[in-house]
């Protein structure tokens, strides 16, 4: 993404979060965010998270740098440990035939799904999955 579009975001002051991956902060409108270039910290207060090796950059761009910017946490550190054979990942699926125990977080750490549901349907992005003592990173997609 190298552009996001004007008003994209002005009309949804009750989003409390918004992940933007793109390491290069995409250009923007003063009303992307804010009604009528207005940049009210109180209206668009929601918490930005950009990945953490263009934070810098993006504290530095316009329209950006009024945001309230967090970087996005560091998932390299995490062991990929096999999840139980059973459990399989399709593009937006989490398919668990056995209906073992699971959980699904996001990487800022909140718990998108508990559960033992067969069939999971999932956004796509990039999550932490754990069952019993195995954790895997999973990237689902559209």
């Amino acid at each position: 993404m190298t552009d996001l579009g004007n008003g994209a975001f002005c009309s949804c002051p009750e989003l409390k979060q918004l992940n933007v991956y793109a390491p290069i902060p995409p250009q923007v409108g003063p009303g992307s965010f804010f009604p009528y270039g207005d940049t009210n910290e109180d209206y668009f207060d929601a918490i930005v998270y950009v990945p953490a090796t263009s934070l810098k950059d993006y504290q530095s761009a316009d329209i950006w740098k009024e945001l309230n910017l967090q970087a996005l946490p560091d998932m390299s550190g995490i062991k990929e440990v096999e999840l139980p054979q059973s459990i399989r990942l399709t593009g937006k699926q989490l398919i668990n035939p056995e209906e073992l125990e699971v959980e699904v977080y996001s990487t800022d750490g909140h718990k998108i799904y508990s559960g033992t549901q067969a069939t999971v349907e999932m956004p796509a992005g990039t999550y932490v999955i754990r069952c019993g003592n195995a954790t895997a990173k999973a990237i689902f997609r559209q």
